[in-house]
């Protein structure tokens, strides 16, 4: 009996189980813009498109029309390293950005400096994103890499497509 239980945990030590794993993809879904000018090219088919990957032609199967809410995260640099001129020129841009908001589509704003700050909730009103983005004032560190972080988890409640557009100088200090 010593003996058969000995051969066993031999075997099992000599012979490791080995699990096969088998994974694979139906379907990959690429988001694309064509425009022209300002305005979407419509009446596009799949022959209309060539996708690769990695240099490898794809199979495009289908191609399907769809204006789905977009929730905007803008995430703005109120740092010191932005004061003057610079911040004056991303306000301009975030509230660009703020500008081109389309019935349905959300956005919040979140500010950073040494810390982050959510300055804005997740709205479709314009002017209130915009007036806070005009009340962002420079001073401090900046915590790029939390802002980041921050922006790209607070998910727009309303679902739909998500965006998180940052503007920095680009240093996290």
């Amino acid at each position: 009996m010593r003996f058969a239980v000995a051969a066993v945990c031999a075997v099992w030590v000599v012979l490791p189980f080995q699990q096969t794993f088998r994974t694979g993809v139906d379907a990959v879904r690429v988001d694309v813009a064509v425009i022209d000018g300002p305005r979407p090219v419509a009446g596009l088919s799949a022959a209309d498109f060539e996708l690769r990957d990695s240099g490898v032609l794809q199979h495009v199967e289908s191609v399907a029309m769809a204006d789905v809410p977009l929730g905007i995260m803008l995430a703005l640099d109120g740092s010191g390293s932005v004061s003057g001129s610079p911040l004056v020129n991303l306000k301009q841009a975030a509230s660009a950005v703020a500008g081109l908001l389309r019935p349905g589509d959300h956005a919040a704003l979140l500010t950073f400096a040494q810390s982050v700050n959510l300055m804005c909730e997740w709205t479709a009103d314009r002017q209130q994103l915009v007036d806070a983005i005009e009340r962002t004032r420079a001073g401090g560190g900046t915590a790029l890499y939390d802002a980041g972080y921050a922006a790209l988890t607070m998910k727009d409640p309303q679902g739909g497509r998500s965006l998180v557009i940052v503007f920095s100088d680009g240093d996290d200090t």
